[in-house]
């Protein structure tokens, strides 16, 4: 004996496995904001720092501060500096914003 389902059932399952769908792809990593500066080399060490932060439902932006911990690094002048900028949105619910900075140290 053959299992027929209703049209409604059908587009209902239909519908539910679109959301499965949308919500599976909505975990990927997604570029969204990207800046990169000159990097030169130059005299000195190089330094690098990162800073991670949450947010929700797209809400609010928290402020990363990467290059400040990267100042706080080098007690002379910071050369060649280039930051990288990322967020990765997971399942349309939280998002996790990363950023790192790299440079070089001068000191005298």
């Amino acid at each position: 004996m053959e299992r027929t389902y209703s049209p409604k059932l059908s587009r209902f399952l239909a519908l539910v496995v679109l959301l499965i769908l949308v919500v599976a792809g909505s975990g990927c990593a997604v570029v969204q904001s990207v800046s990169i500066s000159d990097m030169a080399r130059g005299p000195g060490h190089r330094i690098r720092s990162e800073d991670t932060a949450h947010g929700f439902f797209m809400i609010s932006v928290p402020e990363l501060d990467a290059a400040v911990r990267l100042r706080a690094q080098c007690a002379g002048d910071v050369t060649g500096v280039q930051t990288t900028t990322w967020m990765r949105n997971w399942f349309l619910l939280v998002q996790h914003y990363h950023e790192e900075a790299t440079g070089w140290c001068q000191t005298n």
